[in-house]
């Protein structure tokens, strides 16, 4: 199995994404998986700003121009991104996970509750407001992703 860590630029480079639909709580604050992904937060903003993610309206922020930090992953061929939007803000985080040559992606918005505030699908380059079960299915594997990778 091969790692690859993704720097600055690398997956969504900045890309537009669009977001929409409100989730079910998964993991309660103060639960393993919490304090993991909280990990994973401290752990990301260490790291440099990268360019701002455009179209930031789409996922419900005040401005196109959404500034972050990221860490992305490449494991058996799926590109995984790990945001926190900068300065902080209670649905800050940012979950995607995909295939960069396709171009599909699956994008999840949620904050340190776990509960899926919004997500998102680019499949082929095409952005669509995503919800249902598969969705739901999708952020917690996402979010279980995360909270077993170790840090580092």
């Amino acid at each position: 199995m091969s790692d690859t860590l993704l720097t600055r630029r690398a997956l969504l480079g900045g890309g537009t994404l669009a977001i929409a639909g409100i989730g079910t709580v998964y993991a309660q604050p103060g639960s393993s998986q919490a304090e993991k992904i909280k990990a994973w937060v401290d752990h990301t903003l260490k790291g440099e700003d990268v360019p701002p993610m455009t179209n930031g309206r789409l996922l419900d922020f005040p401005s196109d121009q959404v500034v972050r930090k990221q860490i992305g992953i490449v494991r058996d061929g799926v590109q995984r991104l790990f945001a926190v939007v900068i300065p902080s803000q209670r649905d800050g985080i940012i979950l995607a996970a995909g295939n960069k040559e396709k171009r599909t992606f699956n994008v999840h918005r949620t904050g340190l509750h776990l509960r899926r505030v919004s997500s998102a699908r680019n499949f082929e380059g095409k952005l669509s407001r995503w919800s249902g079960p598969a969705c739901d299915d999708d952020f917690r594997e996402q979010v279980e992703y995360w909270a077993a990778l170790p840090l580092g």
